[in-house]
């Protein structure tokens, strides 16, 4: 991490975590985001952080029981056979509701501050969910198209700076689908930040290239 330009590193193990802030056995979203609060309260004038944040909090399995969390039937079922399925469709519901609570409480903290800020969320997979549909890909039967599929994820940008780009001028010519290498460009731009030499050569692959990962690529 630190050839990565990372200043600090800081695991679970080294975050005095309290019974309060698990949900299930993993480091809820609420607690990451208030972590993520300290640190930028505890910068001196002038300083600035970028933070890397990988959260767990919705992540598999699913369907199980636990003294510290309750899931909400979002879905009813009266088949036996696809009761487990259901279940965990509703504890993926459950987590990602409370996943949606404590990012709007975190980005209206940062709303509320006179610092700007721009925060980039994103997943690496779709939930291992157990339906067979969930397999199913528009792309086609091909184990490759299916993979993609899996892997296919939405993207967020939000930011309270009025120095980037306006939205309609980041959705101007947007391709719809994207891959991570290309993320940065979009953060840069809502942030209002020039690109270095760098990420002017990635832009330009870009326009070319709008997709590329070590599956598959699309042209333009």
């Amino acid at each position: 991490y630190p050839l990565l330009g990372f200043d600090r590193i800081a695991f679970i193990e080294d975050i005095e975590v309290q019974e309060e802030q698990l949900l299930r056995t993993y480091y809820s979203d609420e607690a990451t985001y208030s972590y993520i609060l300290s640190q930028l309260n505890s910068l001196n004038e002038g300083e600035q952080l970028f933070a890397f944040v990988v959260t767990m909090q919705n992540h598999s399995p699913y369907g199980l029981e636990y003294e510290n969390y309750t899931i909400t039937n979002y879905l009813n079922n009266n088949n036996p056979d696809t009761q487990n399925e259901v279940n965990s469709l509703n504890d993926f519901l459950t987590l990602t509701s409370y996943s949606d609570d404590a990012l709007e409480a975190f980005l209206e903290e940062l709303e509320n501050d006179d610092e700007d800020y721009v925060v980039v969320m994103f997943g690496d997979h779709q939930p291992n969910l157990p339906f067979s549909s969930y397999l199913e890909s528009p792309r086609g039967d091909s184990r490759t198209a299916r993979i993609i599929n899996i892997l296919s994820v939405p993207y967020m940008i939000w930011t309270n700076s009025d120095s980037g780009i306006t939205i309609d001028e980041f959705n101007e010519d947007r391709e719809i689908q994207t891959s991570i290498n290309y993320i940065a460009l979009d953060m840069l731009s809502a942030a209002g930040i020039p690109y270095s030499n760098y990420y002017e050569l990635v832009s330009i692959q870009r326009e070319a290239i709008p997709v590329i990962n070590p599956l598959i690529y699309f042209n333009a």
